[in-house]
């Protein structure tokens, strides 16, 4: 069993079973290691503890189960069953590096405006077809709050 592997899971079975061991939050169920945590409701759960050599694979296992759903959700969901040191920070760690999350994430959107011209969108358009001594390009503006456009022909980019 991987507890047994773990150097600092190992020692805890050991002294339990020495009876070396008088801290009563541990405790051996069907021989596995578990912590007796007390929970928001004043109720104490029995949790299974999890090797640190497991602990990727099952952060994994569960968000990918809940179909990538934040690191609250899967925290929840790793604390009905589980503990293991640092879970928090280690289950969010795992999640902002999920190369799914942050492909379907996107970027942020860019901030509605609440004035005129305060984001302008700038864009030049060419070389159309025509007559060399015609208007080939054309600048455009745009305000992004009253969509205002503004469009300027040219016979050169400058």
């Amino acid at each position: 069993m991987e507890q047994y592997r773990d150097p600092v899971l190992s020692r805890i079975i050991s002294d339990i079973k020495k009876n070396h061991i008088r801290n009563t939050d541990y405790l051996i169920r069907d021989e596995v290691l578990c912590q007796k945590v007390k929970q928001d409701n004043g109720r104490t759960k029995i949790l299974k503890i999890v090797p640190q050599s497991y602990q990727w694979s099952i952060i994994n296992y569960y968000h990918e189960a809940l179909k990538h759903c934040g690191w609250e959700k899967t925290l929840d969901k790793l604390k009905e069953h589980f503990w293991f040191d640092k879970m928090s920070l280690k289950v969010r760690s795992f999640i902002d590096n999920c190369v799914v999350c942050k492909t379907l994430k996107g970027r942020n959107p860019i901030e509605k405006n609440v004035e005129p011209f305060n984001t302008i969108y700038i864009d030049i358009s060419g070389k159309f077809s025509g007559p060399s001594s015609e208007k080939e390009y054309v600048f455009v503006a745009a305000d992004a709050f009253s969509k205002f456009v503004l469009l300027k022909y040219a016979s050169k980019k400058n």
